[in-house]
């Protein structure tokens, strides 16, 4: 863990002296703070300038690493503020964005960096409560946020941060670009369909690369086709640089739109004919079998191959068949001597 311990002293430093070479971040945003339980969650707050009549506006939330952390509210702008805020004014759009600081003593997440895997604790973190608490917030405001244009982004601690983030809350989400961070593994079919592009150093003494390589292995493994992985070649720790110095990794995220939502079905049985189904679509249902187990299941048809996912389980012999023809699709078992009872079905297109 020495090379953390250096990254969280070099980011000390760096808070501390920040607030001398502000930059736009800095200069656009406000320091608030928000009444979560019993604690308070300090944050740094941007809107627009000015709001149009019938227009809606992006939300970015920014989440940092160990070395910012604090209570000066202002260091957790450090790394990817600035090239976010000079991203939108390039642009010439407006947007929302938050970016939260946890206090000295706490995480994000609250696991053990040192290890090589984690699973996501059944409780969030205080700052991440805090941080929800805060989002869920401006959800229910009058404020004209758009919610098919919500980004999560964060280095480091602030990377593991941003996958518990988005596993926990997918559902809010069009992307995520966790940087040199890591995740639970057991969380990725339930971020399949959500753009992510993660980032990490070959030679990061901090967080071993190997975090980003199994998220990314097991995204591929859930049947992912939205999720990028770059791994610089001789970078240390600071990814953070080359990933939101490149102008193609915000180009990318923040032209993520969120998924179409689902569409709850009222058919059941153990033969389901749907008729006009779009030409790409995710397929949702519970279904029980013979022997009167029951089971999840989504079948996804994409632009790619289609495949099916069982009880979180990318399977390459489902016990079921989805046949389309046209513009319908017929769902029912796979074998004329197994029996499955389907229910609870939903779709959704897969591109609006």
């Amino acid at each position: 863990m020495k090379g953390q311990a250096r990254h969280w002293v070099v980011g000390a430093v760096l808070a501390m002296t920040f607030q001398l070479s502000a930059g736009i971040a800095v200069d656009s945003t406000v320091p608030k703070s928000f009444a979560a339980g019993a604690g308070e969650f300090r944050y740094r707050w941007h809107e627009p300038a000015k709001v149009e009549a019938g227009k809606k506006y992006p939300l970015v939330v920014l989440l940092h690493g160990a070395g910012e952390r604090g209570t000066n509210n202002v260091a957790q702008l450090v790394w990817g503020g600035d090239p976010i805020f000079q991203w939108f004014k390039d642009k010439g759009e407006e947007f929302y964005f938050v970016a939260g600081q946890v206090p000295g003593n706490r995480r994000w997440v609250e696991v053990n960096w040192a290890e090589n895997s984690h699973a996501m604790p059944a409780e969030m973190s205080v700052p991440m409560t805090g941080l929800v608490a805060l989002m869920e917030d401006l959800f229910k405001s009058d404020l004209p946020i758009d919610r098919d244009r919500v980004y999560a982004t964060g280095v480091s601690m602030g990377g593991y941060g941003t996958w518990d983030l988005i596993s926990r809350k997918t559902e809010w989400f069009a992307g995520a670009m966790p940087i040199c961070g890591g995740g639970d593994v057991a969380q990725a079919a339930k971020l399949r369909e959500l753009p992510i592009w993660i980032h990490h150093g070959d030679a990061d003494g901090a967080v071993p690369v190997w975090r980003s390589r199994s998220m990314y292995a097991a995204l591929l493994k859930a049947g992912s086709a939205t999720t990028r992985y770059t791994e610089y070649p001789g970078c240390g720790h600071a990814s953070w640089n080359p990933a939101y110095n490149n102008r193609q990794t915000l180009d990318w995220l923040f032209s993520q739109k969120r998924p179409a939502a689902w569409t709850d079905l009222a058919e059941s049985g153990e033969t389901i004919s749907l008729e006009s189904v779009p030409s790409a679509y995710e397929l949702s249902f519970a279904f029980q079998s013979s022997d009167g187990k029951s089971h999840s299941a989504i079948f996804h048809r994409g632009p790619g191959f289609p495949f099916a996912v069982v009880d979180g389980e990318v399977v390459p012999n489902p016990p079921f068949a989805a046949k389309p023809s046209k513009d319908k699709l017929t769902l029912r078992a796979q074998s004329k001597s197994e029996k499955l009872t389907f229910s609870n079905l939903r779709i959704r297109p897969l591109s609006r």
